[in-house]
């Protein structure tokens, strides 16, 4: 027996969304920058995957901010045929970094607790 509890997500997360992609996609992507695009490849289960790992620039970013993540939030790669979750940590939040469609995120304010 366990002492887990089940929610309806809806009643615990303040959204569930998911991503954006530049416009232009792929075609916009820089090797370097100062925003990271997480994308679906980059999301395993609970790692974040440098590997192929692109990024946008501030004009790009500023219009992606509707799907910006923050510590706390849960990703979730719905591309792959078992679905795999990344909880976002601060290491991983240091700047906005907005996700592709491909990656619905599901922000978490606070957990309620569990007796």
């Amino acid at each position: 027996m366990t002492n887990w509890k089940e929610y309806k997500l809806g009643d615990i997360c303040s959204k569930i969304g998911s991503g954006a992609t530049p416009k232009g996609g792929a075609d916009s992507y820089l090797q370097i920058g100062e925003f990271a695009l997480i994308r679906s490849q980059n999301v395993l289960d609970f790692t974040l995957s440098r590997n192929g790992l692109v990024f946008i620039n501030h004009e790009q970013a500023s219009k992606l901010n509707n799907v910006e993540l923050f510590e706390g939030d849960i990703l979730l790669n719905i591309t792959v045929s078992q679905s795999q979750l990344l909880p976002v940590k601060e290491e991983i939040q240091s700047s906005p970094i907005p996700v592709n469609e491909e990656t619905p995120s599901l922000p978490f304010p606070e957990l309620p607790e569990t007796s």
